[in-house]
């Protein structure tokens, strides 16, 4: 199944972008995610403060997950879990969210606008 990691690196953090990219990364690929589209990077201004930072760098990141051979959710739920406890120990990360992408637009698309 395919899921979305959308995250937020504050500005103070911009300069230690590829690094922080790279760690989210190594956590995805050490719950056996194979990684797919190219990830989309936005430069935005926050609607409100987080963590007395006002501006951020968006990444989105596509990953799937392996299927079970009995089919059932569990493991994936599981794994799912598993990368949400990683990332919320990350300092880096502000915020982040995982999506089902089954319904979602191509990231190629979202990135041509």
């Amino acid at each position: 199944m395919q899921y979305e990691l959308f995250y937020l690196v504050g500005e103070r953090q911009e300069a230690n972008l590829d690094t922080i990219k790279k760690d989210v990364e190594e956590i995805l690929v050490s719950e056996k995610a194979k990684l797919l589209d190219p990830e989309v990077l936005e430069k935005r201004k926050l609607a409100y403060e987080i963590k007395h930072q006002r501006r951020g760098t968006y990444v989105t990141r596509r990953f799937e997950l392996p299927e079970n051979e009995d089919g059932a959710e569990t493991e994936k739920e599981s794994a799912v879990e598993k990368i949400t406890k990683k990332l919320n120990l990350t300092g880096n990360v502000l915020r982040f969210i995982i999506v089902r992408a089954d319904e979602l637009p191509d990231l190629g698309a979202i990135e041509r606008r």
